[in-house]
C-alpha cells in the first residue's frame, strides 16, 4: 500500500496540491482550507488503490514514468473537456471559492480535481488505443453526463457511513464505478468507425437504443425514490453492465 500511495502522490503531483494548501494558512476560513486539503487527499487515496491493484509488480519509477505527463495535461486540460453543463457546474464551485478569499488558481484546479480521479484509468486507456488521453477524457465525462454515471457517484459520497464495513463497502461500490465508466468507454472506442470521439459517444447509445433507455427510466426512478443505502447502487451497476456486454 505504501508503493501504491507513493505512485498515486508523484503522478498527481500531490505533494505540489498540498504545499498551495497549507500556504494559506492564515488566509481563508479554516474550514475552507481543510475542505481544500480533504480533496487533495481523497484523490491521492482513490488513485492510491487504483495503483495497489493495476500497478503490482511494475517498478516504481516505471509506473511513475508513464502516467506523470500525461496526467498533468488532463489536469491543465479538464476544464475545456467535458460537456457544457458538467463545466458549468465546476465553475460554480470555483466562482464559490474565489468568492471566499481562495487565490484563482488553487480554486479552479481544486473544483476540478474530483474528476481526476478518472485519471489513470483515462491514462491507461489512452496509452493502449490510439486515442489522445485528452479525447479519452471527453469520452469518459460525456458517458458521465449520458448515462447518469456522474449522478451516481454525487449519490454515493452522500451515503452515510457509521462503521468501517459500511466505509469499505462503498469504497467498493465507487471503484466498481469507476472501472465500469472505463469499460464503456473501451467498448465506445473499440466500436468507434472514425471520426470525433462524440460521435463515437452518439454511435455507441443508439446502437444500444432500448437497453439506454431502460437505464434512463431506472435512473430517474431512483431519482424519485431517493437513494438511501448502498443496496440501490449496486443495481444501478448492474442495469448499466448491461450496456457494456
Amino acid at each position: 500500500m505504501v508503493r501504491a500511495f507513493r505512485i498515486a502522490r508523484d503522478v498527481t503531483g500531490a505533494v505540489q496540491r498540498w504545499a498551495d494548501v497549507e500556504a494559506l494558512d492564515g488566509q481563508i476560513d479554516p474550514v475552507v482550507q481543510g475542505e481544500l486539503m480533504t480533496g487533495v487527499d481523497w484523490l491521492v487515496e482513490t488513485a492510491s488503490r487504483w495503483y495497489l491493484v493495476q500497478a503490482a509488480g511494475q517498478r516504481l519509477s516505471e509506473a511513475v514514468g508513464q502516467a506523470r505527463d500525461s496526467f498533468a495535461e488532463l489536469s491543465a486540460a479538464i476544464h475545456q473537456i467535458g460537456p457544457e453543463t458538467w463545466r458549468e457546474d465546476h465553475e460554480q464551485n470555483a466562482r464559490r471559492l474565489i468568492a471566499v478569499g481562495v487565490p484563482e488558481t488553487v480554486a479552479r484546479r481544486h473544483a476540478f480535481q474530483p474528476e481526476l480521479v478518472h485519471a489513470p484509468d483515462i491514462i491507461a486507456v489512452a496509452h493502449a488505443s490510439t486515442w489522445s488521453p485528452l479525447e479519452v477524457a471527453r469520452g469518459f465525462f460525456l458517458l458521465g453526463e449520458r448515462l447518469d454515471i456522474d449522478w451516481l457517484e454525487t449519490q454515493l459520497e452522500t451515503l452515510p457511513t457509521t462503521t468501517r464495513w459500511q466505509r469499505w463497502a462503498l469504497q467498493s461500490t465507487e471503484d466498481d464505478l469507476l472501472a465500469l465508466r472505463r469499460r464503456l468507454c473501451e467498448r465506445v472506442l473499440e466500436e468507434a468507425q472514425g471520426g470525433s470521439i462524440d460521435e463515437a459517444v452518439d454511435r455507441f447509445l443508439d446502437s444500444r437504443g432500448e437497453a439506454v433507455k431502460r437505464v434512463r427510466r431506472f435512473m430517474h426512478a431512483l431519482a424519485v425514490e431517493g437513494v438511501t443505502d448502498g443496496s440501490q447502487l449496486t443495481v444501478a451497476l448492474r442495469q448499466l453492465r448491461t450496456l457494456a456486454g
